[in-house]
């Protein structure tokens, strides 16, 4: 019986043995096998985090009123994130869903209303409302998520007449950003077909009689426009009232034109109103608006022939071309009492 033991013992010893092979074959499995769970993470996390809760509706909302026929962007007063827990009967601490999240914004307009936006699903959020300037855009507040191995952003911002709210998904094989667009709102009245002007633009009254303009150009203005022969020009109109077609009794020109390096502009209404300059004076307590727009005159130039001593310019096909161009850029001010 011990014989048999002995021989059963003996041929197991072999397996028990710690030889060469076996400390080299330990050694690759402790190096590689952190390896191969972040490559399983970074395959599998993407899919089953962020594809199946991404949000693919891009909701667009027209409005009419008085006020987004001038600049619907303008009559946003404020943003409020609202983010909350999306699945409470989820108890399951092994379930991944029970820590997603609801995301939505709560969007104040001039009229003190405020209507909330659902945007989707996102895990680890928190959420910002510091303004900022990025480029073109007024930012008004961000939602930052992280959750295991996954990004996802929310950016709500002004751009080109439009308040917009735009979500990112982060690849986390690449850091490459996935951006989808989730709220849209313009006015079917407001200037789409316009590009940004100015990146800031504030008027304020500077003492009782003057009125102050301050003003950004937008960095795509300054590549494309010559500053020598580029001018921004001014006009009043009454808060309320849409800029196309409006009755020239009602347009208020202010100066003869800025140049691109210039950045601000006081003026006293009054005289103006004194010096016949405006055919309608301000009205007392009345809500106005500043439009801006940019004006592009070439120094070079030859004249029309045949016309004898009057001189009809005739502009190069670029000089042409940038005429055109500068018709589509205009900014609109907030609604600012200037008397």
């Amino acid at each position: 019986m011990e014989t048999q033991q002995n021989e059963v013992e003996s041929a197991i010893a072999p397996l028990k043995k710690v030889t060469r092979l076996s400390k080299c074959l330990a050694m690759a499995l402790f190096i590689a096998l952190p390896f191969i769970g972040g490559l399983v993470g970074y395959t599998y996390a993407p899919e089953k985090i962020v594809e199946v809760e991404r949000v693919t509706v891009v909701e667009k909302v027209m409005e009419n009123d008085n006020d987004a026929a001038m600049s619907l962007a303008k009559t946003v007063q404020e943003i409020n994130w609202n983010i909350r827990t999306a699945n409470p009967d989820i108890t399951d601490p092994e379930n991944y869903r029970k820590d997603a999240q609801s995301i939505a914004v709560d969007v104040t307009f001039k009229d003190n209303s405020t209507k909330r936006y659902d945007l989707g699903t996102a895990y680890g959020c928190t959420g910002t409302t510091t303004q900022s300037i990025e480029g073109d855009k007024t930012v008004l507040g961000k939602v930052e998520c992280y959750y295991a191995l996954t990004g996802v952003g929310f950016t709500a911002y002004f751009e080109n007449g439009k308040f917009i709210v735009e979500r990112g998904d982060e690849s986390a094989k690449d850091g490459s950003v996935q951006k989808t667009l989730l709220l849209e709102i313009q006015s079917e009245n407001s200037y789409s077909n316009q590009q940004p002007l100015l990146v800031t633009f504030d008027i304020e009254k500077e003492t009782t009689e003057k009125v102050q303009i301050t003003w950004g150009i937008s960095s795509e203005v300054l590549d494309l426009f010559p500053a020598n022969e580029t001018f921004v020009t001014f006009k009043i109109i009454p808060d309320g009232v849409s800029y196309e077609g409006i009755d020239q009794t009602d347009v208020r020109v202010v100066g003869d034109g800025f140049k691109l390096n210039q950045m601000s502009y006081v003026f006293n209404p009054a005289t103006y109103e004194t010096g016949g300059f405006w055919q309608k004076s301000l009205e007392q307590d009345k809500l106005y608006r500043v439009v801006a727009e940019l004006t592009y005159q070439p120094l070079s130039f030859t004249c029309k022939p045949g016309m004898g001593k009057d001189c009809i310019p005739v502009y190069s096909t670029e000089d042409s071309k940038l005429i055109e161009k500068a018709k589509e850029y205009i900014s609109i001010s907030d609604p600012v009492k200037l008397k």
